[in-house]
């Protein structure tokens, strides 16, 4: 449809006199095929940005896989179930898969060891296998979307959170007239990208080939400066920063707990650490009460992450708190209102230039929070108000050393905190996108 057209649209009774295209605002569409429940980032990220750009008189459209209940988007939030293609193929697994992880998960350690990583390499060779193979929807059930639920106006589609095989797709598709811009935010770097759910060809080659067919109209981002260079230096193509739409409470200004609360937040997750609890709560319980949101585990779960939340089921009482299953937002927002201190003993080989959407609520709260060196996370916490770690064997004792010294992270980060929020917030995001 041309942009200059007045034909009706379906959204106005037929006695009305529907606005010329040119005099609407233009409708955000936020494609999220991750989006399938309560778990992970999808539904907060896609939540904010939608009612940033409501708060602006934008209309928004909110596309999630075929799976997710539209109601728990909001009653404020226009959400169409509808992509049947996934963002990760890297899921639960079948019942081999449980069958084999659940019985690993009972080894002695020394073997489970053993045996746990040569099952995830065995596991990520199948899924890539099929991952690799063509087929992958994302591209054209987008643009079938667009036809299904027309406006009379322009359209900007965000997608946040997309796979290499995702964005490929797109390679097949002409994009509607409509579309005024196709913003995609990489929060992953090149060789993760690869390695899960990639494409026939590598990330940059997809990349380069998209901009080609969109041109002028395909616009790349990325959550952190580090990522942003990489894509860019990866690809030659203009690949720009954009702030996290962080969405929290004001800051906290009460006293530190007695004893102080540590939270291990985000799901039980071999890079997150999960696997480091049962020594560590063992050795600093009554020094701090520790609150842990292990998320689900079952017998899909990695044998080690199974291990380690039996050890910290068995150890739950007081000073221990086991929370299992996914949160409501609400029950999320409760969680952070009770910490003191969060700990996120990640992987800094696998976050790397990543951000943490966890770390980036800590630092909008005022909350301090012990992360590893040498990655996205270490850097933002180098004002003070946290303690990086470089050696997980000794996570232990930079622990007890942000304890010590809890008062001063403390006061640091909520010193920070409203500079932190100003930058990376719903509405900046909206604006930098929107200005590119």
């Amino acid at each position: 449809m041309n942009l200059l057209t007045t034909a009706k649209s379906p959204n106005y009774p037929d006695n009305a006199t529907p606005p010329t295209a040119c005099s609407l605002a233009p409708r955000l569409v936020i494609a999220d095929p991750g989006l399938s429940g309560l778990a992970g980032h999808h539904l907060a990220y896609s939540q904010a940005i939608a009612r940033a750009a409501q708060a602006r008189g934008m209309p928004t459209l909110l596309l999630a896989a075929r799976s997710f209940r539209a109601a728990a988007a909001g009653a404020d939030i226009v959400c169409r179930p509808w992509f049947v293609t996934r963002y990760q193929n890297i899921g639960a697994g079948g019942p081999v898969r449980r069958a084999l992880y659940a019985s690993a998960s009972r080894l002695p350690p020394g073997i489970g060891a053993r045996v746990g990583p040569a099952l995830r390499s065995a596991r990520r060779l199948w899924n890539n296998r099929g991952a690799r193979t063509p087929g992958d929807r994302f591209g054209p059930e987008l643009v079938a979307a667009l036809r299904e639920f027309p406006r009379a106006g322009a359209d900007i589609v965000l997608a946040h959170s997309v796979s290499a095989a995702n964005i490929e797709s797109l390679d097949c598709v002409t994009l509607p007239p409509s579309v005024q811009a196709l913003h995609i935010v990489l929060r992953r770097p090149p060789h993760d990208m690869n390695r899960d759910d990639g494409g026939q060809r590598h990330i940059a080659g997809i990349l380069q080939r998209a901009a080609t067919r969109h041109a002028g109209r395909l616009h790349l981002h990325a959550d952190t400066t580090e990522l942003a260079h990489l894509f860019a230096d990866a690809t030659g193509l203009a690949v720009s920063p954009v702030p996290l739409p962080v969405q929290v409470p004001p800051v906290r200004t009460g006293p530190i707990g007695t004893p102080p609360c540590v939270l291990f937040p985000g799901g039980a997750r071999l890079e997150k650490g999960y696997a480091l609890l049962p020594p560590i709560v063992e050795r600093l319980r009554g020094r701090a009460a520790f609150l842990v949101h292990a998320g689900v585990v079952d017998a899909a779960s990695d044998p080690i992450i199974q291990r380690a939340h039996r050890a910290l089921l068995a150890a739950a009482g007081p000073g221990l708190t086991i929370i299992e299953g996914n949160l409501t937002a609400t029950a999320y927002a409760e969680m952070l209102a009770r910490v003191d201190l969060m700990l996120l003993p990640y992987s800094a080989a696998a976050y790397g230039a990543r951000s943490s959407g966890i770390l980036a609520e800590a630092l909008a709260l005022g909350i301090p929070a012990v992360v590893p060196a040498g990655c996205w996370m270490a850097e933002m916490v180098a004002a003070g108000q946290g303690v990086a770690f470089t050696d997980s064997d000794r996570v232990i004792y930079d622990i007890e050393n942000a304890l010590n010294t809890l008062p001063e992270l403390t006061a640091a980060a909520r010193a920070c905190a409203p500079q932190w929020r100003a930058r990376n917030s719903p509405d900046s995001l909206l604006t930098e996108l929107l200005a590119s």
